[in-house]
């Protein structure tokens, strides 16, 4: 894994402990979140001009972080120019397909696992499609359910 790349993801944990930590002794409450299908450029210099060279897709934000019991209501939003899922496994969550820029879906659960939990675009690319992009692979994130003991 890449240097800053790892510092990145150990001080995403340090912040999510010290939250968690805040939250800790009140127990199970409603949780309602929001998370989106966010978009990054990749911008280089060319000939002394900016010139956009890329672009890469990911879950903003990338961790949700809530205590085992809790009631969570999240929105999933779809901004992006093709059509997205959000895919949770761990807790057989699925938004099916969100349309292209105002696709949005609410899923309702318990938390009622500790751990990491990682979600996904279900999805698969097909360009032609308007299904997904090529940075498929990449556009994960995490829950984590902490266990109040």
């Amino acid at each position: 894994m890449k240097p800053k790349l790892l510092a990145l993801l150990l001080v995403t944990a340090g912040l999510v402990l010290v939250l968690a930590a805040c939250q800790s002794a009140q127990g199970a409450q409603a949780q309602n979140l929001t998370v989106f299908m966010g978009e990054g450029e990749v911008i280089a210099e060319v000939d002394g001009v900016d010139v956009l060279t890329g672009e890469f897709h990911r879950w903003e934000p990338g961790t949700l972080v809530v205590h085992k019991g809790d009631h969570v209501v999240l929105t999933v939003q779809n901004p992006r120019k093709n059509i997205h899922s959000f895919f949770l496994p761990g807790y057989n969550l699925d938004s099916g397909p969100l349309t292209a820029r105002t696709g949005e879906a609410t899923l309702e659960f318990t938390a009622d696992q500790a751990g990491v939990f990682q979600w996904i675009c279900n999805i698969p690319p097909d360009l032609a499609e308007g299904e997904c992009d090529p940075d498929h692979a990449t556009m994960v994130g995490y829950l984590i359910v902490l266990d109040n003991n």
